[in-house]
C-alpha cells in the first residue's frame, strides 16, 4: 500500500440524520440505539434524553454538561442472529400494577455491595411512576416468553420474518453474531475448465 485515503463524508450534517446519500458518505448504524451516562446513570436514546454532539461522532448528556455517554452493555437476539435493543422501558415497567408509564425517566442504578446483576436495578424516576425492576433475572431462558424476535438485522438496516424467542446477551460477546463465510480453493492446472 502506498497510501491510505479518508473516507468520503459530508461537510455539513444535516438536520435529517436518517437519510444519508451513499455516493459521499460511509453509511453506518448505532447500535445499540440505547445508551448510558457514566456520570449520572441515565438511559436513553438519540434525543431522548441524549442529544448528538457538535461533531457528530457521539451522542451526549446534556444534563451532565456534555459528558459523552455509552452503549448500554445488553442486547436481545435470537438463534437466527437478529438482535435489536433491550427492551428498557417494558424491562422497568414490567411487574407495574399499571403498566408502562406515561414518560418514562429510566437509570441504572446499583444497589449492593456486589457486582451482580441481581444488585442492579433498572429505575423509572417519573413523577408518580416510581417503577423498579432488578437484571438479576435478565439472562433466565423464560424471561422473554411471549416476545417474538421482530428480524431485526441492524448493521443490513432491514427486516426478516422471524417469530423465534429472544434471550439476552451481552452486546460485545463473541456469540451475538456470526457471518456465514464461504471459502474455495483453486488449484491450477487442475481447476481450470480444460482440465
Amino acid at each position: 500500500v502506498d497510501h491510505f485515503r479518508l473516507p468520503p463524508v459530508e461537510e455539513e450534517i444535516r438536520e435529517d440524520r436518517t437519510k444519508v446519500d451513499a455516493r459521499s458518505t460511509v453509511p453506518v448504524v448505532r447500535f445499540p440505539e440505547w445508551h448510558e451516562c457514566p456520570q449520572c446513570h441515565r438511559l436513553g436514546r438519540d434525543g431522548d434524553p441524549f442529544q448528538v454532539s457538535a461533531q457528530g461522532d457521539r451522542l451526549e448528556c446534556v444534563g451532565c454538561n456534555h459528558k459523552p455517554v455509552n452503549p448500554v452493555r445488553f442486547i436481545v437476539a435470537c438463534h437466527k442472529g437478529h438482535a435489536e435493543d433491550f427492551p428498557w422501558v417494558w424491562w422497568a415497567h414490567r411487574a407495574r400494577v399499571g403498566g408502562i408509564c406515561g414518560q418514562p425517566s429510566l437509570f441504572l442504578q446499583s444497589r449492593g455491595q456486589s457486582a451482580s446483576l441481581a444488585d442492579l436495578f433498572v429505575v423509572c424516576r417519573n413523577v408518580g411512576c416510581r417503577a423498579s425492576q432488578s437484571l438479576g433475572d435478565a439472562f433466565m431462558s423464560d424471561v422473554f416468553k411471549g416476545h417474538k424476535c421482530r428480524g431485526v438485522r441492524p448493521w443490513l438496516f432491514d427486516r426478516e420474518p422471524c417469530d423465534l424467542g429472544q434471550t439476552v446477551v451481552q452486546r460485545g460477546a463473541s456469540n451475538v453474531h456470526f457471518a456465514n463465510t464461504a471459502s474455495a480453493l483453486s488449484i491450477p492446472p487442475v481447476s481450470e475448465p480444460l482440465s
